[in-house]
């Protein structure tokens, strides 16, 4: 999981549209930045990303390559944006995966 860092002040203070360009952006960066068979998704200011055939040592790597990535470059000229980043595992197949799922909610 990717949380958008301060992103409530940068709705706050710059406006929901300036809010909107920071998540598009650094929703592209989390999108060029995972392999093709890598699942991305969003919810408001957080971001998903299951890392396909990962073990946790790669997964944290990737993480911290991610969160370099997007603090990289600043968005519109303006916004210094970082990232908090967490990472699970899971051992097994997606089938286990899913029954674990579905037993918890």
């Amino acid at each position: 999981m990717a949380d958008i860092d301060n992103f409530k002040e940068i709705n706050d203070t710059h406006g929901h549209a300036a809010g909107d360009a920071v998540i598009k952006e650094v929703g592209d960066r989390i999108a060029t930045a995972v392999r093709q068979d890598d699942i991305v998704g969003r919810l408001g200011a957080k971001f998903g990303v299951l890392l396909m055939d990962c073990d946790v040592d790669e997964a944290v790597a990737r993480a911290d390559e991610l969160r370099i990535r997007i603090a990289g470059e600043s968005i519109a000229d303006e916004f210094q944006v970082t990232v908090s980043i967490g990472v699970a595992s899971i051992n097994g197949s997606c089938d286990e995966f899913a029954a674990v799922f579905c037993r918890s909610r």
